[in-house]
């Protein structure tokens, strides 16, 4: 186990994510030390026939590296506002790539 940077951090989640999912926004900041990313992807799922969003949110301001990632998803019914669970089984798979680097406090 060990820590990763904002940089390396961001290119495990574009690494593991980008191959299911379209990136439709990348964003860099760095300043005296802290960094941030953000990543925005979108996926297209058969399940609930819509497309779900993925934000995720790198940062060290508080002196280790940070991950918040916010997955959300449509119905494709307009009917029922429910996705099918998509947007959760993507938010379990994309985060998989971290496990080996969580510290809890």
């Amino acid at each position: 186990m060990g820590f990763l940077s904002v940089q390396e951090t961001a290119d495990l989640c574009k690494s593991h994510v980008s191959p299911s999912a379209d990136q439709v926004y990348e964003s860099h900041t760095e300043e005296a030390g802290i960094a941030q990313c953000i990543l925005v992807y979108q996926r297209y799922f058969l399940r609930n026939s819509n497309y779900a969003a993925m934000t995720v949110v790198i940062d060290n301001l508080g002196g280790k590296t940070k991950v918040t990632v916010v997955a959300t998803g449509g119905s494709g019914s307009l009917l029922t506002s429910w996705d099918w669970g998509a947007a959760s089984d993507w938010l379990s798979d994309s985060t998989a790539c971290f496990s080996d680097y969580i510290v809890n406090e």
